[in-house]
């Protein structure tokens, strides 16, 4: 091997060993701890509106994967008949995944789905949820956040 071809080996050694090892998702981004969990703005497209608030949410994560549980918090809609609200009370957080600054996790079932992004400290995105609203089953759509506590 030429002096050449040794150090033109060993520059591009270099250069594939300052890449990050090929993963493609990016940072990995750590979501275990506490975080404070709300939602608003939900509507059926319709008059229908709610907001979720208090929500506390606990995660753990393996790798790209995670789940919890939630705890407290409480509903609140309003349509054209009036005011209808409740306490969300506790659960499971299940689904989880996180994909470079990406994530996605529902509580209990896919009948409370959120997708979104986490930047730093906080999360956002949007979530679907099937409710049933004074008897009627329907579904709301509408932003999530949650900050870590």
């Amino acid at each position: 091997m030429s002096k050449f071809t040794a150090v033109l080996a060993g520059l591009l050694a270099v250069t594939l060993a300052g890449c990050g090892g090929g993963d493609s998702t990016g940072p990995k981004i750590n979501l275990s701890g506490t975080w404070a969990y709300s939602a608003s703005n939900l509507s059926a497209g319709g008059s229908l509106t709610c907001n979720v608030s208090g929500v506390g949410v606990s995660i753990t994560q393996s790798g790209s994967t995670f789940s919890g549980s939630y705890n407290g918090g409480s509903i609140s809609c309003t349509d054209a008949s009036g005011t209808y609200g409740g306490t969300i009370g506790s659960g499971t957080v299940v689904n989880g995944s996180v994909s470079g600054n990406n994530v996605s996790f529902d509580l209990d079932t896919s009948d409370w789905h959120d997708t979104g992004s986490v930047n730093g400290s906080s999360m956002s995105g949007t979530v679907v949820i099937h409710l049933v609203v004074n008897g009627s089953s329907v579904i709301v759509s509408g932003s999530w956040g949650a900050a870590r506590q």
